[in-house]
């Protein structure tokens, strides 16, 4: 049996990044290193993390300078939050700072890093000034760090509210010019971004499809050895002392650090910050605003709520292969063999489409299954892989069920979900692979106890469906994001596996 011993790790993309001058001014410089990174990103919603609520609380009585009609001068949007983890458990927190006196140029982040116990580490704010000869290629480009060229700041949260222009520190601001050290098509840095035009900014904000964010973390390995936290410089001897490191590669989870050069001032001639824009960024595409799109979509639910009253009047599955024409969705129908599980159609190589929804019905003989089949899943990867998926970002792929249960998968990032498929869903097709059904069939009772079959609840369906998609066979993150909806199609939310609880979790989307 190809793939049945499951060894669940938790694969999590492991973001490096290091320590700089300990200063107020500070230079972010991309490496060119970016195959060799992972790292997790995710939005998360601050009624996730009650902690980091009174963070940011405290934060804003520490940012607490009004302006003439004692209005916060300062704001800090907790609507969109990306949360970055690495290898070693450490997390940031990366929010967008609305600043009202600055320019079109110059935009702002809070930044709250987090170790691995929950303890958070001393909150910072970058600056970004843009030079004005390049801002409208960085526009041009949705705001892409990899077209960003100008001046990089740090500021703790006391020194930012004295004087938001002052120099602090010992060390000058720094030249930013990523086209030095990466390549547009090959980029590794992450910003939020400036509000121009109609964009919604957060921890990642959302342009185009270009999304960026800033998360730092700081080195804790040093060259001679040990480890420090986040915000503490090596301990060690010689040039070793207080010495600042850049990530040159990452491989076997282990980091080869090279010293850098320091000037006169002991400050370093080249930053050892490390951005991050991930080559798929999809991931980092909110996906709760095309939900929230779609509960506004009247075409859109009247084909959820026919497809749903479909499950209990029809002895066949029907599907809908939906594709967008002048930002509207076209539907073309879809139906099952009676009596016969799953839809069979035709896509012709090179033909590309937004979105497929079907249903699940219930069958004289049997009920129907209240979560997305195997089957299902391995269709999803059969469009990816054969690139018949015109946005993997955005693409819809639903079921609705005679449990009154409407699910749909969101793909977080296409590499680790075809990764996932070429190991655990391509032999589905003729049962040379057997991985999920083991999983759906209950065979493994201890982490998949009774499975995830039609005799089940609902909510142990569910659980166990999310847990599967967290685990990966063991392999890492499937990619895939499950949300449902109510039966009145209004109300999205992101369903999610608590690996400390072992249970789900809900995050609304509205």
């Amino acid at each position: 049996m190809k793939k049945r011993k499951i060894n669940y790790l938790k694969l999590f993309l492991l973001l490096i990044f290091c320590s700089a001058c300990n200063k107020d001014q500070i230079l972010i410089t991309p490496t060119n290193n970016i195959n060799s990174y992972k790292g997790t990103y995710e939005f998360v919603n601050i009624i996730e993390f009650p902690k980091l609520k009174l963070e940011i609380q405290s934060i804003n009585k520490k940012l607490s300078k009004t302006n003439q009609n004692n209005e916060p001068f300062y704001t800090i949007n907790t609507k969109e939050i990306i949360k970055v983890k690495d290898a070693d458990g450490y997390s940031n927190y990366s929010f967008f700072l609305n600043v009202p006196t600055a320019n079109k140029f110059t935009f702002y982040n809070l930044i709250i890093p987090e170790d691995k116990n929950g303890k958070k580490a001393k909150p910072y704010i970058r600056k970004y000034v843009c030079a004005p000869e390049q801002y409208p290629i960085f526009k041009e480009h949705n705001f892409d760090l990899a077209f960003f060229k100008g001046k990089l700041y740090k500021f703790y949260l006391e020194n930012f509210n004295n004087n938001l222009q002052s120099k602090l520190g010992n060390c000058d601001p720094q030249d930013f010019n990523p086209s030095d050290n990466i390549s547009p098509n090959n980029s590794n840095g992450v910003s939020s971004s400036p509000n121009d035009n109609d964009i919604t900014l957060g921890g990642g904000s959302i342009s185009g499809s270009a999304p960026v964010c800033t998360t730092t973390l700081h080195v804790r390995r040093c060259t001679a050895g040990g480890n420090h936290l986040p915000g503490e410089n090596c301990k060690g001897e010689g040039s070793d002392r207080a010495s600042i490191t850049k990530v040159t590669s990452c491989s076997n989870g282990k980091l080869d650090v090279v010293v850098l050069m320091k000037n006169n001032n002991n400050c370093p001639t080249e930053n050892g910050d490390v951005a991050f824009i991930p080559t798929d960024i999809s991931h980092l595409i909110n996906p709760c605003k095309n939900f929230k799109k779609l509960a506004q979509n009247k075409k859109f639910k009247d084909k959820l709520k026919d497809l749903l009253n479909k499950t209990k009047t029809d002895n066949y599955e029907t599907g809908y292969i939906m594709k967008l024409s002048n930002n509207e969705y076209n539907y073309n129908i879809k139906i099952g063999i009676p009596e016969k599980l799953g839809i069979n159609f035709t896509i012709k190589n090179g033909y590309k489409i937004d979105g497929f929804i079907h249903n699940h019905y219930d069958s004289n003989n049997n009920k129907d299954l209240s979560v997305f089949s195997p089957k299902d899943l391995y269709s999803l990867y059969l469009l990816l892989k054969n690139n018949n998926i015109n946005d993997h970002s955005n693409f819809v792929f639903a079921v609705t069920t005679a449990q009154n249960t409407i699910y749909a998968i969101h793909i977080r990032n296409k590499k680790d979900f075809i990764r996932f498929g070429d190991d655990y869903l391509d032999g589905l097709q003729d049962g040379s692979n057997d991985f999920l059904p083991f999983i759906y069939g209950g065979i493994d009772s201890v982490y998949f106890h009774k499975g995830i079959k039609n005799i089940n609840s609902n909510t142990l369906n569910e659980k166990h469906f999310t847990k599967m998609l967290f685990f990966g066979g063991g392999q890492g993150d499937t990619g895939l994001e499950l949300y449902k909806t109510n039966t009145n199609f209004n109300k999205w939310s992101k369903i999610k596996y608590n690996p400390k609880t072992k249970n789900t979790s809900i995050t609304p989307c509205n």
